[in-house]
């Protein structure tokens, strides 16, 4: 979570506990933040609404913002603080899950981010929401470590805490990225195997993949010594400590369902019509119904 320390300032607000560039924080320092120091969800809505800034009918400094607005890749987390999953255990079966009581109660948060305490902005994609934080337009930005570098080259005076979670519920944060894989008309599928065992499974292929992404990495090994590693105590770097963190202890993994795509589809599609004002409890029962449709091929 991303902080403008000087809009925080400037609205009288008390920003939670958060990495920033006055001090040094080794690995253990950064795990004490995140277990001790966490905002709940409730504790960002009740500050977006302070730091939110309308002049002459016109919004110009935002409470809040989403780095990946209405993507699963991000939003699924909010279910999962609240114990809610999109998919049964089978991966093949939607009504119940998608639509539980607790995906409503995330969905529902999430519209009226938009729609009720009108904190974050609408009309937004995901690839222009991190500008709005970069030039000083949004407050709290929620988003991937991979937004440090930008916000450092754009001179905003920004602190990291950790993700949020429900206060009713339990700390829940995304993973998952990028993924390799060997199309089937490959002539060199041996050599394309070997590539994908250096970069995925070796810590120096991954270090290649971390180095130039500037991306956590998913091997374990790469994540342990990044957490001992000094060079990433200074801020802004121990960003990545804090993210080692979450994926050590609380990143919880997309659904698994032969339907992914489809699934990750209709989910955009659905919080996009939540975000812009349509009944949650109607969109997520109409996409539970198109996702049961869909992932009856798979049944036999």
């Amino acid at each position: 979570m991303f902080i403008n320390r000087k809009l925080f300032q400037q609205a009288g607000i008390e920003p939670p506990k958060a990495l920033n560039p006055a001090e040094n924080l080794s690995y253990d320092q950064v795990s004490q933040i995140a277990q001790n120091d966490r905002w709940t969800w409730e504790q960002v809505v009740d500050a977006a609404k302070k730091l939110t800034k309308v002049q002459n009918g016109k919004t110009e400094i935002w409470g809040f913002e989403f780095d990946q607005v209405g993507r699963l890749y991000q939003l699924q987390c909010l279910g999962d603080s609240l114990g809610a999953s999109l998919v049964g255990p089978d991966g093949l079966t939607a009504q119940g899950y998608f639509n539980s009581p607790a995906s409503l109660k995330a969905a529902q948060w999430y519209g009226d981010l938009f729609n009720k305490w009108k904190v974050s902005p609408k009309n937004v994609a995901p690839d222009e929401s991190p500008n709005l934080f970069a030039s000083g337009k949004v407050a709290i930005f929620v988003g991937g470590e991979w937004n440090v570098p930008r916000f450092k080259e754009a001179g905003v005076d920004f602190a990291i805490a950790p993700f949020p979670y429900f206060k009713e519920g339990k700390v829940a944060t995304g993973t998952g990225s990028w993924h390799l894989g060997i199309t089937k008309q490959s002539q060199h599928k041996a050599e394309a195997a070997k590539f994908i065992r250096f970069i995925c499974g070796n810590i120096q292929g991954a270090s290649i993949w971390f180095d130039s992404q500037g991306q956590l990495p998913a091997l374990l090994a790469l994540l342990d010594q990044i957490s001992k590693d000094p060079k990433y105590n200074a801020f802004p770097a121990n960003a990545y400590l804090l993210g080692v963190y979450e994926a050590q202890h609380t990143a919880v993994p997309r659904p698994l369902t032969p339907g992914y795509l489809q699934l990750e589809d209709i989910f955009a599609s659905t919080y996009e019509d939540i975000r812009n004002g349509v009944d949650p409890k109607a969109s997520l029962d109409g996409a539970a119904q198109r996702l049961d449709r869909f992932l009856a091929q798979f049944k036999k």
